[in-house]
């Protein structure tokens, strides 16, 4: 019988380390992982956007009220009462953190970093994560209570702002919404090649298609294409030789010009947003406004947490 309790006690003692009770839910040990899977963190952090660097006052101007002319023409800062004694080549501009220097664009090939850049989209991977995350400290902007109120009741923006991870079967496709369902009609231009095509979508809700397929013993290969889904629901016969199903699914614009693959390693943060000014395809995935009518943007950060089991094996 101590012998039993022995093995028993023994065998439980696992459940007990901080590693797993990270991962518990309710008291119970962490589901088991397929070792085919790969888990990622997706975030969609509300940032707020780039202003236009200001430039200094031109150093001809010897006056207060030049400098605000100045101002006034070309966006440079009117000098406050305090400062109206500074020179003005004491005059200094905070430059607002542009998030893009810290991210390598590179890693997305030519055509498609052109074909991205068109559209108002940029993709790239964090150059140092750690360096990221304090630029990305920096600009984030963090929910008031009653924001946090109201996105809880999923009406605080139709951005999504959610923070999750996911656990992807590589080769598996999985739809990742980045706002509702639009109530109204929406145009959406989208530019393929020389050629701008406009679409006017009913019930639109754009999402990126994200499929994780591995790429050799210490990477994975993460492709990201948008989509536009729009219409009512309505049932698909979706099947092969041997079996068929009934599926309920949305017409897409699936964008497949736009398509995209990364090579990731464990850790890497692959990040996406849009340009400044925002316009285009980028304008309608990453802005918004929010409940008390703000502008919203959003930047979308994906972290590699866990590599598929059989790839960190051929590693050793």
């Amino acid at each position: 019988m101590v012998a039993v309790l022995v093995v028993i006690s023994a065998g439980c003692a696992s459940w007990h380390n901080d590693a797993d009770l990270n991962r518990a839910v309710r008291g119970l040990p962490a589901p088991r992982r397929h070792p085919g899977d790969a888990i990622l963190e997706i975030s969609f952090v509300a940032v707020r956007p780039v202003k236009p660097i200001a430039s200094l006052p031109d150093p001809a101007a010897t006056s207060i009220e030049a400098i605000n002319q100045q101002a006034d023409n070309g966006g440079d800062v009117v000098l406050a009462d305090a400062d109206k004694t500074r020179s003005p080549s004491d005059v200094a501009v905070e430059p607002g953190v542009d998030i893009w220097k810290w991210i390598d664009e590179t890693v997305i090939i030519p055509e498609s970093r052109y074909a991205l850049r068109r559209n108002g989209l940029r993709i790239g991977k964090a150059s140092n994560v750690a360096d990221f995350s304090q630029q990305l400290e920096k600009i984030r902007v963090l929910p008031t209570e009653s924001s946090e109120v109201l996105e809880v009741a999923d009406v605080q923006s139709d951005l999504s702002h959610s923070s999750r991870r996911i656990t992807f079967r590589v080769g598996k496709r999985y739809e990742l919404p980045v706002r509702q369902v639009a109530s109204d009609p929406q145009v959406v231009l989208v530019t393929v090649g020389e050629k701008t095509i406009g679409q006017t979508l009913s019930q639109a809700q754009p999402l990126f298609a994200m499929r994780v397929a591995s790429a050799d013993a210490r990477t994975v290969r993460l492709s990201l294409r948008p989509e536009i889904q729009h219409g009512a629901m309505r049932q698909t016969w979706v099947g092969n030789d041997a079996a068929m199903r009934i599926e309920n699914r949305r017409d897409a614009w699936v964008l497949t010009e736009l398509e995209t693959d990364v090579e990731l390693e464990k850790g890497d943060v692959l990040v996406a947003g849009c340009r400044e000014p925002a316009f285009g395809l980028g304008k309608h995935l990453f802005t918004g406004t929010t409940a008390e009518g703000d502008n919203d943007q959003v930047l979308m950060v994906v972290r590699v947490v866990e590599l598929p089991d059989t790839i960190i094996a051929n590693a050793r």
